[in-house]
C-alpha cells in the first residue's frame, strides 16, 4: 500500500472520529428539553400563559411530586407577598395596621391547585447531576374556566349575606348578620387571592366587591352606637354590679342609658349566707351566682347564669364577706359578659 493511500485512510479515520464526537454532542444537547432549566423555562411555557415549575429528585416520582410542591409554594408566596404589600399600604395611608388575622389565615391552595387541574411533564433523567428532572404546568385560560365559577359562587354568597346585613334594622340582629358576612368576606377574599394569581385578567372583574368587605368593620361600630342598654340589677350592693356591667359595654363600644333605650339588661344576683362552726369559731360563709339576660322586650339575644366562688370568714365581719362575693362577681361580669353577650348573637 502506497504512502498517498495510507495518508487517505488516516485522513478518513480522523473525519469519522469527528464526525462521531459530534453525533453524540448533538444527542446530549437534544436530550434536554428547555423546560428542565430554569434559564429556558419561559421559552417552554410562556409565563402570560402558564404557570410553570420544576421539581427535582433521586426518582421520577419524587421528582413531580416537588414540582407540585412548587407550584402550590408559587401560589402561597405570591398571595402572601401580596397580603403583606396591602398592609403596609394600610397602615402608611391611614396609619393603622390592619388585622393581624388577615395575614394568618392559610389560603389552602393546594386544593386549588387540584381543583384547576396541573400538568406535569415525563420526568427527565440528567445524567450531568444524578437526578430526574419534572416541571409542573398550568395553562392559565383553561384552569380559569374551571375556576370561575367556585369564585363566582363565593362572590354571591357574600354579597347576599352582605346585603342581608346591610338591610336589617334591629343594630344588635344587624351586628349578628354582619359577623356571618364577615365569614363569607374572608372565604370569598381567599378564593379571589388565588384567582388572581391564577389568571388576573378574568379575576379583575370580581373586585368590585372588596370594597364592601372591607366596609364591614365600619358598619358594626355603626350599629353599635345605635345600641343603647339600659341596666337593671336586682340584689345589687352600692351599684357594683350595674357599674360593672355598665363600664363594660360602653368599653366594648356600646351606648348606656336609663331612659332611651333599645335593649335591656335584667341582672339577678342571688346571694346566699350561711352559718358554721370551725374549731369553736363561729365563720359565715357567703356564695352566690348571677343570671344575666339581655333582650328587646320580644327577643332575647343572651341569657346566662354564673355561680360565684363562696367566701369563708369570721362572721363578725360579715359585711367583708358579702362585699367579697360581690367584687368576685364584679370580676365574672369583666371576663365573660361580652364574650357571652357576642356568643349568644
Amino acid at each position: 500500500m502506497g504512502v498517498i493511500m495510507k495518508n487517505r485512510i488516516k485522513i478518513q479515520l480522523l473525519v469519522l472520529s469527528i464526525l462521531g464526537f459530534s453525533l453524540v454532542g448533538c444527542v446530549s444537547n437534544k436530550a434536554a428539553p428547555l423546560w428542565a432549566n430554569s434559564d429556558t423555562l419561559d421559552m417552554a411555557f410562556p409565563p402570560d400563559e402558564y404557570i410553570a415549575k420544576i421539581g427535582y429528585g433521586t426518582q421520577m416520582d419524587i421528582a413531580q411530586s416537588l414540582a407540585a410542591g412548587e407550584l402550590a409554594g408559587f401560589f402561597q408566596k405570591t398571595i402572601k407577598s401580596h397580603k403583606v404589600a396591602s398592609q403596609k399600604l394600610t397602615s402608611n395611608s391611614t396609619g393603622t395596621t390592619t388585622d393581624d388575622r388577615v395575614l394568618e389565615k392559610t389560603v389552602d391552595v393546594t386544593s386549588n391547585v387540584n381543583l384547576v387541574g396541573s400538568t406535569y411533564t415525563t420526568p427527565f433523567y440528567d445524567k450531568v447531576n444524578k437526578r430526574y428532572v419534572c416541571c409542573g404546568y398550568i395553562n392559565r385560560r383553561e384552569a380559569w374556566e374551571i375556576y370561575e365559577p367556585v369564585l363566582s359562587k363565593s362572590k354571591s354568597e357574600f354579597d347576599k349575606s352582605f346585603a342581608l346585613a346591610k338591610n336589617e334594622v334591629d343594630p344588635l340582629t344587624k351586628i349578628k348578620l354582619l359577623a356571618e358576612a364577615e365569614e363569607f368576606a374572608a372565604n370569598y377574599k381567599s378564593k379571589l387571592d388565588f384567582a388572581t394569581v391564577l389568571y388576573n385578567k378574568g379575576a379583575a372583574k370580581y373586585e368590585d366587591s372588596l370594597e364592601k368587605s372591607a366596609s364591614i368593620n365600619l358598619e358594626k361600630q355603626k350599629a353599635k352606637l345605635n345600641c343603647i342598654f339600659k341596666v337593671e340589677v336586682t340584689n345589687d350592693l352600692n351599684s357594683m354590679i350595674k357599674s360593672s356591667i355598665t363600664k363594660i359595654l360602653q368599653e366594648a363600644g356600646y351606648k348606656t342609658s336609663d331612659s332611651k333605650y333599645a335593649y335591656l339588661v335584667k341582672a339577678n344576683q342571688n346571694y346566699q349566707q350561711v352559718k358554721v362552726m370551725l374549731f369553736n369559731n363561729e365563720m359565715l360563709t357567703g356564695y352566690s351566682n348571677i343570671d344575666i339576660q339581655i333582650s328587646n322586650g320580644k327577643k332575647i339575644f343572651c341569657q346566662f347564669s354564673k355561680d360565684i366562688a363562696a367566701v369563708t370568714l369570721p362572721s363578725a365581719i360579715e359585711f367583708k364577706v358579702k362585699e367579697q362575693v360581690y367584687s368576685s362577681t364584679c370580676i365574672e361580669i369583666q371576663n365573660s359578659l361580652i364574650e357571652e353577650f357576642e356568643k349568644g348573637l
